[in-house]
């Protein structure tokens, strides 16, 4: 095995040892999310990165939860402005206007954790849904 680089085997072990035993085929699928050349094991950066779009996704998802006050899974204009009133006194309507037209890739007057997770995560790169 090339140094430096987990395998597998590696990775479902270590996942082991914290109490997260997946089946093969979930290990499977993360593996091969992972491994972005395809060579068999995960290095450094491809580690890494699969670490850290986890960390994102969790935290975007976290922060839209927040914001989307009535729960009904989008974001309307008056809750993105509320969100950032803190920050009314920089941006002008206009700007957070500007910013919700953005977002609202569909254009239906509402903004989803979907809209917002394509700005910030690549589309083929986006492990997690809202549940």
């Amino acid at each position: 095995m090339p140094k430096n680089q987990l395998s597998k085997d590696e990775i479902k072990r270590g996942l082991a040892a914290y109490g997260q035993d997946l089946t093969d085929e979930k290990l499977d699928e993360m593996f091969t999310e992972m491994d972005l050349n395809q060579d068999g094991y995960i290095d450094y950066q491809e580690f890494l990165r699969g670490a850290l779009k986890k960390t994102v996704e969790a935290d975007l998802l976290d922060r839209f939860q927040v914001m989307d006050r009535d729960k009904s899974g989008t974001l309307s204009h008056d809750e993105l402005n509320a969100a950032y009133a803190i920050w009314i006194k920089h941006l002008n309507e206009d700007a957070l206007t500007k910013i919700f037209d953005e977002f609202d890739i569909d254009h239906d007057g509402t903004i989803t954790y979907m809209e917002i997770l394509q700005h910030f995560v690549p589309k083929n790169e986006q492990a997690s849904r809202p549940r």
